[in-house]
């Protein structure tokens, strides 16, 4: 008995009105009990059998004292509720014993016969009951699986994850309790497996960030990646795959969809050999496999890449194409965002390595695996953008074999060095002989120029004048007084290249978009006038970025004017009517303006950086639509997190209400302890006081034989004055003082008691005292110990 126990006690029987009183002071002898009203009393240790003592915490308790939450607890869960009453019972009872009992706790007065009958079924099928006998009494046992309940979670959940074919009734269940009382030991992808075994867990920690798998065993990874296979099948589908996160996610202590890429990328990038990181590779797609790709590539941009870069290699290889597969899981302006960055880091990676040391083998062909797949327009633009002799260079530490990445990055290097970037402007003089050799090796391979139509893109626009045309008259303004003549003078003609003046080099040609100056003679110098079919030449717009091996477009004309007489800085009106008039039109052909192959490469170039810079502004584009994403994925999930925060809030309660049964049983464990260790000190003290009791009656009853002899002797004695008168009465004085009295004096006649007479002539009702007795009185007690009973004889009548 503990203070805070229940007692209850029946007036007139188990059928009288009963009394419910609190324990408020527990002695060794006693306890004192506050009843209904605020009345005290005390009653003695052991309780009499008119009280019944009911414990903190046990159901009779939890009925008296919190009825509505043991009801609600019975009726969802009453087979817990059952066993606790059974051990209550004494431990073994039937199934009509707590029949009655809970009908009397008030609690299954509403089920039938057939309910128990299933009840019944349900608590045999708990470890710790069973039956004494067929269909006998329910019994309860000591937990045969106790040891397995006491075991580290994560121990427990390595035996559980092991295969077997046949387990003991009763062993999973208990694993699973071991699992679910210490889960916060467990790690990210033991909680996923734990879920997979049907372990009841609270909701998944916010607060997770650490997915290492290291120090977790091969069997909890596998039932991991079997949990991440069936969430991530849908990204599989041959047909309509879709990246919608899988419904199991997020319920019933599963991970949410936001923790499935971090546990891929953990499983692919560890560095251990292990089948289940192996099985994992083989599951992302779209954007997880791009997660998982890029945290391969830092593995192996790290400090430590020289550990497991074979099993990363590995992984990888499978990765790789799920990551650069045209899957409309991803869009394609991200996915070529991806292909770019990941070939600039494994380039770097390549750069870098060849500057420090020599490349491990893993990290080769890593590099070649990627350099290998990403798409010929990526490799173009990334190639362009690093120092090709140290490319060059870092390539010999690539494996040379057919159509790989080695011989794809040569290829790509040599186009760039037939068109360098140090080309020459156009205007800029050049050696007539190298340009003719080079449009004789156009010629002679069939390379066609192609029509003025098409170098108008990336060619400045011939002028032309709105209402005249005539020849166009190009001098150097370097070098006057020099009189040029323009050949074929006739409306119409258009000179060919071969038949512009080499011998003198021309002023050279503005920026594209700037108007051209046009260069005439001076008025002063007549010398210096073109020849003309006219009296005046007309004003001549030459092309705009014309290279100085290309002649100078000839406009024809309807009839002569004269030629127009102005500064050579002053620009020539451009015409806006030479890009809308149609070949042919007032009976010129259109003009046609021949490139020579290296302003026709140095175009090229321009034209592919214009493109870079339009990838590079729909990347942005593409970007800014992706943070837009990423904005609204963060809104859902502040709506997921509030869900889990409210499902782990559920989960808190369920756990602190399962917490506070085991703390309340853990109690009673306690207290029972507790009673059973003050009952064993009470019986020790009772059992210590009567043997000392004992003891001092002995050493009485042999004093109260020595005080009979020597009353023989004083009553014998003739005189009064004898010896032995005086003594009796002063060793009589002092056995009093220690509670030893005599029954009777010698020839003391009194009626006959046999608890304190002895008569050896039988018994009678009158009797005469020959012989007085002892007895010993403690503490002046009404009860006495008869140590020596007095002889007595017959009384005469």
């Amino acid at each position: 008995m503990e203070s805070g126990y229940l007692v209850m006690r029946r007036q007139n029987g188990n059928k009288g009105e009963k009394y419910v009183g609190t324990v408020r002071l527990v002695e060794d002898d006693s306890a004192v009990i506050e009843w209904p009203g605020g009345r005290r009393s005390r009653i003695p240790l052991p309780a009499p059998s008119d009280i019944t003592v009911i414990p903190v915490g046990s159901v009779r308790y939890r009925a008296l004292r919190d009825f509505q939450e043991l009801k609600k607890e019975f009726s969802k869960s009453p087979v817990p509720v059952l066993v606790a009453l059974l051990e209550e019972m004494g431990g073994e009872a039937t199934v009509k014993q707590l029949q009655d009992e809970t009908r009397h706790l008030g609690l299954a007065a509403e089920h039938d016969n057939t309910w128990w009958i299933s009840i019944r079924k349900r608590l045999l099928g708990q470890p710790r009951v069973t039956e004494s006998k067929s269909n006998g009494p329910l019994k309860l046992i000591d937990d045969p699986f106790q040891k397995e309940r006491d075991l580290p979670a994560r121990e427990a959940l390595e035996f559980l994850a092991t295969p077997a074919t046949k387990r003991p009734r009763g062993l999973d269940q208990a694993l699973r309790e071991a699992v679910h009382a210490g889960q916060s030991e467990l790690t990210a992808y033991e909680r996923v497996a734990a879920h997979v075994l049907k372990v009841p867990l609270s909701a998944w920690p916010a607060s997770t960030n650490e997915y290492t798998p290291q120090g977790v065993s091969q069997k909890v990874l596998a039932m991991a990646v079997e949990f991440l296979a069936d969430a991530t099948k849908g990204q599989r589908r041959a047909k309509n795959p879709t990246a919608e996160p899988s419904p199991k996610l997020g319920k019933g202590g599963a991970p949410p969809a936001a923790a499935v890429t971090p546990l891929l990328v953990g499983l692919v990038t560890t560095p251990e050999d292990s089948a289940a990181a192996d099985q994992a590779a083989k599951l992302p797609r779209g954007l997880m496999a791009q997660a998982c790709v890029m945290a391969v590539m830092a593995r192996f941009e790290s400090e430590d890449r020289t550990v497991g870069g074979d099993h990363l290699l590995r992984r990888g290889t499978v990765l790789l194409p799920e990551a650069l597969d045209e899957s409309p899981l991803v869009p394609a302006s991200q996915r070529e965002a991806f292909a770019e960055e990941l070939l600039v880091r494994a380039l770097d990676l390549l750069l870098r390595s060849a500057g420090q040391r020599p490349p491990s083998a893993p990290e080769r062909e890593w590099v070649d695996l990627v350099l290998t797949a990403v798409p010929e327009h990526t490799l173009q633009l990334g190639v362009a953008a690093t120092d090709t002799e140290d490319l060059a260079a870092a390539l010999k530490a690539l494996p040379d074999r057919p159509d790989g990445s080695r011989e794809r990055v040569m290829l790509v290097l040599a186009s760039l060095a037939d068109t360098p970037d140090n080309a020459e402007q156009p205007g800029t003089p050049a050696n007539p002989a190298e340009a003719s050799a080079k449009s004789a090796e156009s010629a002679s391979a069939g390379i066609d120029p192609g029509p003025a139509e098409d170098a108008s893109a990336e060619e400045p626009k011939v002028q032309e004048s709105q209402s005249e045309l005539a020849p166009a008259v190009t001098v150097d303004a370097g070098t006057p007084a020099q009189e040029q003549e323009a050949e074929g003078d006739a409306p119409g003609d258009t000179g060919p290249a071969e038949d512009a003046p080499t011998e003198e080099p021309t002023a050279q040609a503005p920026q594209t978009g700037s108007p051209t100056p046009a260069t005439t003679t001076d008025t002063d110098a007549p010398a210096q006038e073109p020849k003309a079919d006219g009296d005046a030449p007309d004003d001549a717009d030459p092309a705009e970025d014309a290279p100085t091996e290309e002649p100078k477009a000839q406009e024809s004309q309807s009839e002569p004017t004269p030629a127009a007489t102005a500064d050579a800085d002053t620009p020539a009106p451009k015409s806006e009517e030479a890009d809308d008039t149609p070949a042919g039109t007032a009976g010129a052909p259109a003009p046609v303006t021949v490139l020579a192959p290296e302003e026709r490469n140095r175009y090229d170039i321009a034209l592919s950086r214009e493109r870079a810079v339009a990838q590079a502004l729909r990347s942005e584009r593409d970007q800014l639509k992706q943070e837009l994403a990423a904005s609204q994925r963060r809104y859902d999930r502040v709506g997921e997190e509030f869900a889990e925060l409210r499902a782990r809030l559920d989960a808190v309660t369920v756990e602190l209400a399962a917490a506070t049964r085991r703390g309340e049983a853990l109690t009673r464990q306690a207290q029972r302890r507790e009673q059973e260790l003050r009952q064993a000190r009470q019986a020790g003290r009772a059992a210590s006081q009567s043997q000392l009791r004992q003891a001092r009656i002995d050493g009485l009853r042999a004093l109260a034989a020595v005080l009979a002899e020597v009353a023989d002797q004083a009553a014998h004695a003739t005189e009064e004055s004898d010896p032995s008168r005086a003594l009796y009465r002063r060793v009589l004085a002092q056995a009093a003082t220690a509670g030893l009295v005599d029954i009777g004096t010698i020839g003391e006649e009194t009626e006959f008691d046999p608890s304190r007479h002895q008569a050896p002539t039988g018994p009678a009702e009158r009797v005469v005292v020959e012989r007085p007795g002892f007895a010993w009185r403690a503490g002046g007690a009404q009860e006495e110990v008869v140590l020596l009973p007095a002889q007595v004889r017959r009384a005469e009548p």
